[in-house]
């Protein structure tokens, strides 16, 4: 509930701005409320209780109420990888370019690193093994450099878009391969 506090109080500022409601003005202030009064004290005791210290660096490290530009990675959490093929002209690219954003949590490797089997398409491993290929894997690994790119990564998430640029990227040379 920490960082999505301010955003559900910020979309419903929004939509009772957009809709002239007071309804949505009122839903706003009442999520305040909620997320520092109930939530917070709930929320609290419940990760305290399950995490500890780590819940009370992670509390230090990420203020309420305030959003950051770049995600924060430290030690609590485990990094998510980025497989790309080095003998595929694009991938390598496409892994060189995310070299040169510093992202934030997330290590990229070349293919033959890849303890899961062949893969045939860029691939995102997160923290707890979800994996993602292709477009899907590009889009997360996104996240992990600004907000912006961020934004950028839940759009491709679409299914229609994701789609589309997925078979933009295939008919571009960046079709399945044998990395």
């Amino acid at each position: 509930m920490r960082g999505q506090a301010n955003e559900m109080c910020l979309v419903f500022l929004i939509e009772g701005v957009i809709f002239q409601s007071c309804i949505y003005a009122s839903l706003a202030f009442i999520s305040v409320i909620y997320a520092e009064g109930i939530a917070r004290w709930s929320e609290g005791y419940d990760m305290q209780k399950r995490y500890g210290a780590k819940w009370e660096d992670y509390q230090k490290a990420v203020p309420r109420w305030r959003c950051r530009l770049t995600p924060r990675f430290r030690d609590f959490h485990t990094p998510a990888s980025l497989y790309y093929a080095d003998n595929c002209s694009v991938c390598n690219d496409i892994g060189r370019w995310f070299t040169k954003q510093r992202p934030v949590g997330l290590l990229l490797k070349p293919a033959s690193e890849y303890t899961g089997g062949r893969i045939q398409r860029i691939t995102y491993v997160s923290a707890n093994g979800e994996e993602r290929a292709g477009v899907a894997a590009i889009s997360a690994g996104l996240q992990h450099i600004h907000i912006g790119w961020a934004m950028l990564a839940w759009l491709m998430q679409l299914p229609v878009i994701r789609q589309s640029i997925q078979l933009a990227m295939d008919a571009s040379g960046a079709a399945p391969t044998r990395a």
